[in-house]
């Protein structure tokens, strides 16, 4: 189980907007994306929901060196916690996202824990654990009994009463905990095509505070996770994502990059002009992904892998999220990078032809492979 200290108690913290660990990032802190595919008027809303849903890994509740289930573990929960029930069906805004803003308030407001609960045996919507009559899916959040004090009670029935699903436990139960959750990074969004993400933070009713904005040009260590839903990136606007993705000891900053629609293929065919080994195909093989405007859209239904990672916790289908945009999946020209994850998967898809040529609409893993550098997601 990974655990995490509040920064300062870590050796190099320092207050940046929101206090934010500056130690190694392969300890890497928590921070939350919304993963649920959650009803909504028409096809904009589901689109937006994936594109959030893709904001990967590292950038769900809680990433550490790697995205293994080494870690977790089988823990006492003291009767009195409070649960939060992120498998709801069928998802809305108020169940779905408001519980990522309440998760949020409780760490931020009230510095406690949370626990986050992920069975590492289960299947597609699978049961984490059962509790009192009910079957708790989806990843849910644990408020420890340690931490109810009448504050904590009060921030919990205000977010009950915007919707947020939750109950008390009756009895002591033991449950497989993922991670504690302890605070959070910075997201640092897009300045020119940020707006696009920022909804997705205003339905969870996560304040601005939480987030900035930058041009890729000015990231810097004291940014942690990057998002970019659109772009048209060459080298001479988006090279220093290449550099910033590094590692540290590397003169990096083990930055972590989430990007969509065809800022995906278009960017890890970017490269140095002036040095060609330097190519921003963090998650695939040379020569990087086949273009978005030279191959069709996927074929549904997807298939669905890694029904235990943490940025697999959403309920439910996200096939019709990805009707739209301009890059709706994404294709290599040879193969993905052993080390990256497909998350889903289009296995009848016509211009996949090559036996590791695998189209796929969510892919993550360490950028170019490497375990010193920071995590990328599509």
């Amino acid at each position: 189980m990974t655990s995490w200290s509040p920064p300062f108690l870590r050796k190099g913290w320092r207050n940046y907007g929101h206090i934010k660990f500056l130690g190694q990032k392969n300890d890497f802190p928590s921070i939350f994306f919304f993963n649920q595919s959650v009803s909504l008027p028409g096809n904009y809303g589901l689109r937006s929901l994936l594109l959030f849903a893709r904001i990967a890994l590292i950038f769900l509740s809680i990433f550490s060196a790697s995205n293994t289930l080494s870690a977790q573990t089988n823990e006492p929960i003291d009767s009195g916690s409070y649960i939060i029930n992120m498998g709801v069906v069928p998802q809305t805004i108020e169940n779905g996202l408001k519980p990522y803003g309440l998760v949020y308030d409780l760490i931020h407001t009230h510095g406690i824990q949370i626990k986050w609960v992920i069975n590492p045996t289960k299947g597609k919507d699978g049961i984490d654990f059962s509790h009192d009559g009910t079957d708790y899916r989806g990843g849910p959040f644990i408020v420890p009994a340690l931490y109810r004090s009448a504050a904590v009670d009060a921030t919990i029935a205000a977010w009950n009463a915007k919707g947020v699903v939750g109950a008390e436990t009756v009895s002591e139960i033991v449950v497989p905990v993922y991670s504690n959750l302890n605070y959070f990074v910075i997201w640092t969004l897009d300045e020119l095509n940020g707006k696009i993400a920022e909804d997705y933070f205003a339905n969870a009713e996560i304040p601005e505070t939480a987030y900035n904005w930058l041009d890729p040009l000015e990231l810097s260590c004291c940014n942690d996770i990057f998002i970019m839903p659109h772009a048209d990136p060459d080298w001479s606007s988006h090279s220093r994502l290449y550099y910033w993705n590094e590692s540290e000891e590397n003169g990096g900053c083990r930055g972590a990059i989430w990007a969509g629609c065809h800022a995906v293929s278009a960017m890890e065919a970017v490269f140095n002009p002036m040095d060609p080994t330097e190519q921003m195909n963090f998650l695939s093989s040379d020569p990087g992904l086949i273009l978005w405007k030279d191959h069709k859209n996927g074929t549904l239904p997807y298939t669905y892998n890694y029904h235990s990672d943490p940025i697999m916790q959403f309920m439910g289908s996200m096939d019709d999220a990805i009707k739209g945009g301009s890059e709706q999946i994404f294709i290599p020209e040879t193969s993905w990078r052993s080390s990256t994850s497909l998350g889903m998967i289009d296995p009848d898809h016509p211009e996949a032809l090559g036996p590791e040529q695998i189209a796929s609409p969510l892919a993550w893993g360490r950028g170019l492979g490497d375990e010193d550098r920071g995590y990328v997601v599509y």
